[in-house]
This record gives structure tokens, C-alpha cells and sequence, in this order.
């Protein structure tokens, strides 16, 4: 039952929350309905931490939790910058660095995932929960304000962007330390 602890049960209810996310944005009308797309982001986003904050706090980290936390965030994130790309077209460029970005880090993983145990791969870094944390809150500001015009959300995405990169540059050499660690250990051995 450990493997369905509440930190594992809050990422799959981030995962559920995906489909009425993406329907509640794209059939918005009204401002309110695009609040009530951001509110579902905001619900999103806080289950993230808090999922977070009792594995770590209560020991409930497990290997299902490892995969099954940043699925979750990928999705969102995923889900979030294809129905904005759909809502507005000339926002692809968010969309292009955030795939390039995932997919490569994705390669990655699964490169370290084949060389080294699961426990040995680190968690999330300052950077990246610093870029998660500004990715929910741009997203929030963007599908709350309909009324922003395209300039104010491209600007912002570009902002985004930065962050974005800016994450995954740091998590390159966090990617060598831990092979080298790998290779140093399987030296020793």
C-alpha cells in the first residue's frame, strides 16, 4: 500500500485534472470561465507541492513517486502549452523550446535510468522548482487574463522561455556528476 501513499495519490490526481483543465480552457467563453481554468492550474500547482512536501516530511518517497511526481508536472505543463499554442498560434515558440527541452531531458533520464539505480538519480534542484514554480505562475496570470493582449503574453512567455532554458542548462552538469559518481562506484566495486 506504501506505493499509494498520499503523495502518490495527490499525482494522480494531478494527472485526472489534466482533462478538465484542457476542456475548461478550451470551451472558455467568459472571463470567469477563464478563472475557472486558472483556478484548476492553481489547484494543480499547490497539489504539486504538497505532494512534495509529505513524501518528503513523512518518508513516503518511493520509487513510484519518483516517476510518477514528474510524469504528472510534464503532463500539466505539456497540457498547458499546447492549449495556449491552440488559443494562440503565434505563441508556438513556447511550445517548440518546452518539447526540445523535455525531450532531451527525457533521453537523458532514461540514459541515466539505464546506468545507475533509481535512488540514485536526484530530485528536482533549486532551478527547477524555481522554473516550476514560475511556469504555474505565468500560466495562471496568462489563462486568468483574457483581456492581456498577445504583445503582454508573448513578452511574459519569453520570460518564461529564459527560465526555461536557464533550468535546463543547470540540470547538464547534474546530469555528469551522477554518471561519474556511477562510473566512480562501479570502479571501486
Amino acid at each position: 500500500m506504501k506505493k499509494f501513499g498520499i503523495p502518490n495519490i495527490l499525482s494522480c490526481i494531478r494527472i485526472l485534472m489534466i482533462p478538465l483543465f484542457v476542456w475548461r480552457y478550451l470551451t472558455a467563453a467568459s472571463e470567469g470561465a477563464y478563472i475557472l481554468a486558472a483556478g484548476i492550474l492553481v489547484l494543480s500547482g499547490l497539489t504539486d507541492m504538497l505532494d512534495g512536501y509529505i513524501a518528503r516530511k513523512y518518508k513516503m518517497i518511493t520509487p513510484v513517486g519518483r516517476l510518477l511526481d514528474p510524469l504528472a508536472d510534464k503532463l500539466t505543463q505539456a497540457s498547458v502549452c499546447i492549449v495556449l499554442t491552440i488559443r494562440i498560434p503565434n505563441l508556438f515558440f513556447i511550445l517548440i523550446v518546452f518539447v526540445v527541452k523535455e525531450v532531451v531531458m527525457l533521453l537523458a533520464g532514461y540514459k541515466l535510468y539505464k546506468t545507475v539505480q533509481l535512488e540514485d538519480i536526484p530530485g528536482s534542484k533549486w532551478f527547477g522548482k524555481l522554473y516550476t514554480l514560475f511556469f504555474y505562475g505565468v500560466m495562471i496570470v496568462i489563462i486568468g487574463s483574457p483581456r492581456l493582449s498577445v504583445e503582454a503574453v508573448e513578452w511574459i512567455l519569453i520570460v518564461l522561455g529564459i527560465f526555461m532554458i536557464f533550468a535546463f542548462v543547470m540540470y547538464i552538469p547534474e546530469f555528469y556528476k551522477v554518471r561519474k559518481k556511477r562510473k566512480t562506484a562501479g570502479v571501486k566495486k
